[in-house]
């Protein structure tokens, strides 16, 4: 799972779409390769429960992004608290079904 740069973040919070969901919103753009970010609001408080959050978030994109059907630029933005894998889980599959990157 290749990181986006700092420009192609950029890049894809100006042109991109998103998609929002309850915990998570995503931002994607087509491009020539996969490439993802996880970011996450300051409305996640505490440092455990960031690095929890995020780790989660990893991996289930390690989990789903060799289902993803064609490349582009990917965030994920987790918008807040601490929620369960599989809270977070479900709903990054159901954005990503919802934009049309994995199959139903």
């Amino acid at each position: 799972m290749e990181k986006l740069t700092s420009k192609e973040l950029s890049a894809l919070f100006e042109g991109g779409k998103r998609r929002r969901g309850e915990f998570l919103d995503l931002y994607w753009i087509p491009s020539d390769s996969l490439k993802v970010a996880v970011l996450l609001t300051k409305k996640v408080k505490g440092a455990v429960v960031r690095n929890k959050t995020r780790r989660r978030i990893k991996e289930i994109l390690r989990i789903l992004l060799p289902r993803v059907k064609r490349s582009c630029y990917i965030a994920v933005v987790a918008k807040n608290g601490d929620r369960s894998y599989w809270e977070l889980y479900w709903e990054l599959d159901n954005l990503l079904q919802g934009i049309g990157l994995l199959p139903i």
